[in-house]
């Protein structure tokens, strides 16, 4: 991976993360999920543009009023926000979705002026309210300070579909149960924090 080791304040942050979130994620704690729960909701296309649009038109909001995932002041009015997927239950009233950030690697602390933007990847879920989704930062896991948007991407769903299901909480329990791949993920356990 081509990160920049050296960007202090993004480093102390993902130290912070790592501190607070209290899981246990090696590269070996992955729980795939098996054939027969995968998860494969398809939706038409005019309603994967339509949630497409409203999703950005609210994460930019956010992004503009240093909201959710985007409180940091790197990001900024011309921080483009690029929507990777959806993903939706049987009844497409739950949402998750993953989007990336795309700055300039001149808004870092310390710029690497090898490249010319940095991604930093996050996870939200989504509620269906009417003709309205209401979006909250999943924060789990994010990524932070990626130069290539491709490993980002990846990255970002490597541990939502492999390693979500083995986080544990303080005293050693499964918190999530399911990988968002799997479709006893939209009556799961996280869903409590949007209701």
């Amino acid at each position: 991976m081509k990160r920049d080791i050296n960007n202090i304040a993004a480093l102390a942050f993902g130290l912070m993360l790592f501190a607070t979130c209290n899981y246990d994620v090696g590269r070996d704690a992955r729980i795939r999920t098996e054939e027969t729960f995968k998860s494969r909701m398809i939706v038409e296309e005019n309603i994967y543009r339509r949630d497409s649009l409203q999703v950005l038109a609210n994460l930019k909001g956010y992004l503009q009023r240093h909201e959710q995932s985007f409180y940091n002041k790197s990001y900024f009015d011309s921080t483009e926000l690029l929507l990777d997927t959806i993903l939706y239950s049987p009844d497409i009233k739950r949402l998750v979705v993953f989007v990336l950030a795309r700055n300039p690697t001149s808004r870092q602390f310390q710029p690497n002026t090898e490249y010319a933007w940095y991604y930093d990847g996050f996870c939200y879920l989504g509620i269906r309210e009417n003709d309205d989704i209401r979006l909250n930062w999943f924060r789990r896991f994010n990524l932070i300070n990626y130069y290539d948007e491709q490993e980002a991407k990846n990255d970002l769903k490597e541990y939502y579909f492999t390693r979500l299901a083995s986080a544990k909480d303080t005293d050693g329990s499964l918190i999530y149960k399911f990988n968002v791949d799997d479709s006893r993920f939209w009556d799961g356990p996280v869903w409590k924090v949007m209701d």
